[in-house]
């Protein structure tokens, strides 16, 4: 179960999207990764919609697509792979850099509360008044392979759930289901420190704007909203996320796979929050 639960919670959180990515050449690999949490959120909607739809969103299913990911994931990074595997074998070649300047302090600080928030939520059961009953039952439904009458809400957050759900092949374990909104405020801090290595000139200017970003977040959510399944957290991930993303395209002449990633990543807003779609 536990295995099965950390890989449900691997394809949710970077499988698809990393899939995705390797096909472009404008991304390093460092960038990829950073970008699939916000790729696979989009992704897997569209998947699980699909094989509903089918009636076919089934254990053996889900199996399948996450062996041909990690295949095609194998398949394309052979060679890094091994590169890789020499330099462990060879430390001399190990090249790592630490520049952690004092104003980062502060940075790291937020990123320890958010941690000790995000752990103090593990092992949490839902109970009635939980804002992610709701979602929680979407997932449900999604599980039985029914797609919910939600009205005018999204089902990207549910779909998580569904997800580690049919990988244990049971909705009555709600732990993984509850865990996997942590990942996304935390995220924002690697890419952060990405940020800064990027656009070097621009150092101060990314400082003042995280530090004041996070003292927002903190100050409307705080412990009470940020780790517990309000998929707001989640949507301002997904705008530091698409910020990040334009650092990343500005200037450069995309390609149509470049253009397939820029086209998910604005779209995954809409999926998440009504008020998303004004972002998208």
């Amino acid at each position: 179960m536990l295995f099965l639960g950390i890989l449900a919670l691997v394809q949710c959180w970077f499988l698809p999207g990393f899939v995705v990515l390797s096909f472009s050449k404008l991304f390093k690999i460092e960038d990829k990764f950073i970008l699939s949490p916000l790729l696979s959120l989009f992704l897997n909607y569209l998947l699980v919609i699909f094989l509903v739809s089918l009636n076919q969103f089934n254990f053996t299913n889900l199996v399948l697509l996450i062996c041909a990911e990690f295949f095609l994931i194998g398949c394309l990074y052979i060679k890094y792979f091994r590169s890789i595997f020499f330099k462990i074998l060879n430390f001399r070649e190990f090249n790592l850099k630490f520049n952690i300047l004092a104003p980062d302090l502060f940075i790291i600080t937020f990123f320890i509360l958010f941690l000790f928030l995000a752990l103090n939520t593990i092992g949490e059961v839902i109970h009635l008044g939980d804002p992610v009953v709701m979602w929680n039952e979407w997932s449900k439904e999604i599980y039985l392979n029914k797609i919910p009458s939600t009205g005018d809400y999204p089902l990207a957050y549910p779909i998580l759930g569904a997800i580690t759900y049919k990988l244990l092949g049971t909705h009555e374990i709600e732990f993984f289901a509850r865990i996997v909104c942590l990942i996304y405020p935390l995220w924002i801090f690697i890419i952060y420190f990405r940020l800064n290595q990027l656009i070097e000139e621009y150092k101060s200017i990314i400082y003042f704007t995280f530090l004041i970003s996070l003292i927002l977040i903190f100050y409307i959510f705080r412990h009470y909203a940020l780790f517990i399944g309000y998929v707001d957290p989640i949507l301002f991930f997904i705008t530091i996320s698409l910020g990040y993303l334009y650092i990343l395209i500005r200037d450069e002449k995309l390609s149509f796979i470049d253009f397939l990633v820029v086209v998910f990543a604005i779209s995954a807003p809409a999926i998440t929050k009504q008020t998303g779609i004004l972002l998208t």
